[in-house]
């Protein structure tokens, strides 16, 4: 460890997915060492156990704050934090970055959420200010509390992004547009034969994924009691990720479910049809494939606007649509046609590899 480039991803609790994508890059090369740092580790012991004794059930405690949240991400969403980091020594969340900071002694600093943003940025001016910091937008939209004059580069996925940063004072030299950050394994082929025998699928019917995303809603369910009645037609998994619960209800109902003990890569390869929330990284899994992204119902501010934004590249197929859209999939193929030229052309507008690429230079430079 001591001879390594050690570099520090701190990133949000539900998009960690992204920075354990860019550590698995980062780790392909061995003089390097990626430090992940979720931002659940900012939080006091009494917090946490606060958090886990009056947040682990659904009832409604939990369901007064998941409202309270939502209205309160909605409105911040679109105002523009201080852009003050000014180190608070007397606030445990600076004590720990600063800690972070001066254990590691890193050579490169990733962002992806703002939940420790400005501590990290007053960490870094106090302890080792000639540290990068870089912030990877890993969404279709802009949440403003993102917005800081004092990260290095911004990666950002496209326009309307950048748009925005730079009406908002960021320089545009220092809004990069990238693709998204996707496990390497999403680059791979997967041999169709092996994988559809491993699942006991049929080569004589198409595959629908369903990819749960992370706080469910009863428009996951839904779903599958709509799959149900799909299996004679489809060959049809859920990859359920952490939640256990849709796993058990998945199973229950007849339905192919994997966890996140499995890799989802090849399905999202062979997959006919992604059915989820419109999730900012699913869609870009489903993508990245030039496959059909069949979107439920938005839950939260972000993902209305993710649909919104992409909707013509989408299949709307909330409530009762998703039966709907699954008979006319099987009936009328080519009525997809155009959504499916609308993800062509998006990924072509998209350059690839720059983040990488922007890695590396920083690494080599220190």
């Amino acid at each position: 460890m001591r001879n390594k480039k050690k570099i520090i991803l701190f990133t949000s609790d539900n998009n960690a997915e992204t920075a354990q994508s860019i550590r698995d890059y980062i780790a392909e090369d061995k003089s390097r060492l990626p430090i992940i740092i979720e931002e659940s580790e900012f939080r006091s012991v009494g917090a946490r156990l606060v958090t886990e004794r009056l947040f682990s059930e659904d009832g409604m405690v939990m369901r007064l704050w998941e409202s309270s949240k939502a209205r309160g991400a909605a409105r911040a969403m679109d105002k523009l934090p201080s852009q003050d980091i000014s180190y608070k020594n007397n606030v445990l969340s600076y004590r720990k970055a600063y800690n972070i900071i001066m254990r590691y002694n890193p050579e490169l600093i990733i962002l992806n959420g703002a939940g420790v943003m400005r501590e990290v940025l007053a960490a870094r001016a106090k302890a080792r200010p000639d540290i990068k910091v870089i912030m990877v937008i890993d969404s279709y939209v802009l949440n403003k509390q993102l917005i800081n004059k004092h990260i290095d580069l911004y990666f950002v996925d496209n326009m309307a992004i950048k748009t925005t940063l730079v009406n908002e004072g960021i320089p545009e030299k220092r809004v990069i547009l990238s693709d998204m950050p996707l496990p390497a394994r999403f680059d791979s082929k997967f041999n169709k034969k092996e994988i559809y025998s491993e699942y006991n699928f049929s080569e004589e019917k198409p595959l629908a994924l369903l990819a749960v995303p992370p706080a469910d809603n009863a428009e996951i369910r839904a779903a599958i009691d709509i799959l149900q009645t799909k299996q004679e037609k489809y060959n049809i998994i859920a990859d359920c990720g952490k939640d256990r619960e849709i796993l058990v209800y998945a199973r229950d109902r007849g339905i192919q479910a994997i966890n996140e003990g499995r890799e989802n890569a090849p399905l999202y390869a062979l997959a006919d049809i992604v059915i989820s929330r419109p999730s900012s990284m699913i869609i870009a899994k489903t993508f990245a494939k030039n496959k059909l992204f069949f979107s439920l119902d938005a839950k939260g501010e972000e993902e209305k606007r993710v649909f919104a934004y992409l909707s013509s590249a989408l299949v709307n197929a909330s409530g009762k649509r998703l039966a709907s859209a699954l008979d006319r999939y099987l009936e009328a193929n080519s009525t997809f046609d155009t959504v499916r030229q609308e993800i062509e052309n998006y990924n072509a507008a998209r350059p690839k590899g720059l983040l990488k690429e922007t890695i590396d230079h920083y690494i080599e430079l220190s």
